[in-house]
């Protein structure tokens, strides 16, 4: 068996995608990082009760949602990277071509010092103890992320999948081992809202410890600064409005809810995120191999997205049925009062995971095609329609259900309508949609 210090030095794979190999390391990470959320989010629940409860799953989904925004940094990276090995190039001096980690922690850092800025207009609310500290660890933490973004989706643009499973399990595992150290310790709400960063200094370490990390965070992008930074930007834009449906949803419904009812609504919040992550974990862990998938699959688009789609939907119905009836006693684990919610609400929630993840696999095939501006409006459709479904009168949970059910829908029509509409080869007349190849992923 090898070490993580091992998996750091593997060379990459070189024919296919993937390997039987490669899909198997992503697959234990992606099992490895779905368990270590849970066990966060089982510890916190259990030392804080409640209500803390329902204040640290705020702040849990800003951190992933900020995480989530970002992620479109590796999308793109992955994307641009890839394209060199198809169209090889000799980037460097002399050349236009942009290496991807500096741009990406130049991003990075205009998130934090905008979090920080704005922070007087938001953070009280949503984060009332310990605003200040909290606020400083979130504008780190996504600095740090867009660093650990680039070198993730660099690693797998080159299809370096043991060195990517690695990064994807170590990131998480950090996370988990760090909370639970200060849970045990000292039961802090803040220090365990704290530990949750701590994974976002993994890439930094594996940059000591592995030449081929090194190697990863020195790669070439296939365009210049200015395209590959409006790239950025279009992924970004499309990422932050898929991270408000996928874990930014608790801070919409904190926004959107009586702050007495939101305290009360800690077994949903706690619902969604666990009905979600059996299928959106395991589907952000092979982004990296989809995108790469896609990008060789161009000229069978839809029927690229059939079998992924028939997989998911099958797997959501099954889901759905089972939580039904085992869901509450497993929500019970978690703490007194968290069982009590309905069988029914989480089979609900269970399909709606599912359409999350369709909606995030059409939008991964736009931008195999270079689809920027189409990946992005299917998601925005999406998120705006969800915030504004939450605003009709309804109990939370009937709020919450609808909007993740509707939204997620329009999205993927729009998604699908491009992808259809999307000649052979990307033109670049959609806006700014091609990226000086025609290639690009999934999540």
């Amino acid at each position: 068996m090898t070490s993580p210090a091992e998996e750091l030095r593997q060379p990459q794979e070189s024919t296919a995608t993937i390997g039987a190999g490669g899909a198997s390391r992503v697959a234990v990470a992606s099992v490895v990082a779905a368990a270590a959320g849970y066990l966060v989010m089982l510890v916190a629940t259990r030392s804080l009760g409640k209500i803390g409860s329902a204040d640290f799953l705020a702040y849990w989904s800003l951190l992933f949602m900020i995480f989530g925004v970002l992620s479109g940094i590796q999308n793109e990276v992955t994307r641009a990277v890839g394209a060199t090995l198809i169209t090889p190039s000799t980037p460097g001096i002399g050349t236009r071509s942009a290496r991807a980690l500096p741009w990406a922690l130049g991003v990075g850092a205009v998130l934090g010092l905008l979090l920080l800025s704005t922070s007087p207009l938001w953070a009280a609310s949503l984060l009332p103890d310990n605003t200040t500290v909290l606020v400083i660890i979130l504008s780190l933490a996504a600095v740090l992320f867009s660093g650990q973004a680039a070198v993730t989706g660099a690693v797998a643009g080159r299809r370096q999948w043991p060195l990517y499973a690695t990064l994807i399990s170590l990131d998480a595992v950090a996370r988990l081992a760090v909370a639970v150290a200060v849970a045990v310790l000292t039961h802090s709400l803040w220090g365990i809202e704290a530990a949750c960063a701590a994974g976002t200094l993994v890439w930094v370490v594996a940059l000591l410890v592995s030449r081929d990390t090194r190697s990863a965070a020195g790669a070439y992008a296939d365009v210049p600064a200015p395209r590959l930074l409006r790239n950025y930007g279009h992924a970004i834009l499309t990422t932050a409005s898929s991270s408000v449906l996928v874990v930014g949803f608790p801070i919409l419904l904190r926004a959107t809810t009586s702050v007495e009812d939101y305290q009360l609504a800690a077994p949903l919040v706690l619902a969604i995120s666990l009905t979600r992550a059996p299928i959106m974990i395991p589907l952000q862990a092979f982004q990296g191999v989809a995108i790469s998938a896609f990008m060789r699959s161009t000229s069978h688009r839809l029927g690229a997205l059939v079998k992924p789609v028939v997989l998911l939907t099958g797997i959501g119905v099954v889901g759905g049925i089972a939580a039904v009836f085992i869901g509450p006693p497993i929500m019970s684990i978690f703490g007194a009062g968290f069982g009590d919610i309905s069988g029914l609400l989480l089979g609900v929630l269970t399909l709606d995971a599912v359409l999350m993840a369709i909606l995030t696999l059409t939008g991964t095939a736009l931008l195999a095609l270079g689809r920027h501006g189409s990946y992005s409006l299917g998601w925005v459709v999406a998120a705006v329609l969800s915030v504004l479904l939450l605003l009709l009168p309804g109990t939370v949970e009937t709020r919450a259900a609808v909007s993740l059910s509707v939204g997620p829908v329009l999205g993927i029509i729009t998604h699908i309508v491009a992808i259809v509409l999307t000649r052979p080869a990307a033109s670049a007349d959609d806006g700014a949609e091609t990226s000086e190849s025609t290639e690009q992923t999934p999540l």
